[in-house]
C-alpha cells in the first residue's frame, strides 16, 4: 500500500514544470503534435520542451505534468536526480550497467 504522503505528491513540483524551457516551434521532422492533445504545432508557437528531448503545447504537459512526472512519450522521470557529494544520482535506465558492473566485481574477486 502506497503511504498517504506519497500518494499526495504524484506530479512535479510547480516549479519544476517552471522551470522546463518553453521554445519556439521549428518543424525538424520531429513531433508535428502535442502527444497529449494532438492537436498539431502552429508555426509561431512555443513548445515545452522535456529532458528528453520531446516537445508538448505548454498547457497540455503543464497539466500533464501535475499528475505524473513522467514524458507521456518515452516515460523518461523529468524530476532532477538527488544529489550527493555533487554527484547526481544514478537513474533506472543506467540499473542493468550498474548490475553489470556490479556481477563483474563479484566475478573478479572470486578467480
Amino acid at each position: 500500500m502506497v503511504p498517504a504522503a506519497a500518494r499526495a505528491q504524484r506530479g512535479a513540483a510547480p516549479g519544476l514544470v517552471e522551470a522546463l524551457p518553453l521554445v519556439p516551434y521549428r518543424d525538424d521532422g520531429r513531433e508535428a503534435s502535442c502527444a497529449v492533445c494532438l492537436d498539431e504545432f502552429a508555426g509561431e508557437q512555443h513548445v515545452r520542451q522535456l529532458p528528453c528531448g520531446h516537445r508538448f503545447h505548454a498547457p497540455c504537459i503543464d497539466q500533464w505534468l501535475a499528475r505524473s512526472t513522467r514524458c507521456p512519450l518515452c516515460s523518461r522521470d523529468v524530476a532532477p536526480l538527488a544529489t550527493c557529494c555533487g554527484r547526481a544520482a544514478s537513474t533506472s535506465s543506467d540499473a542493468p550497467v550498474r548490475r553489470r558492473r556490479w556481477q563483474l566485481q563479484a566475478h573478479q574477486s572470486q578467480v
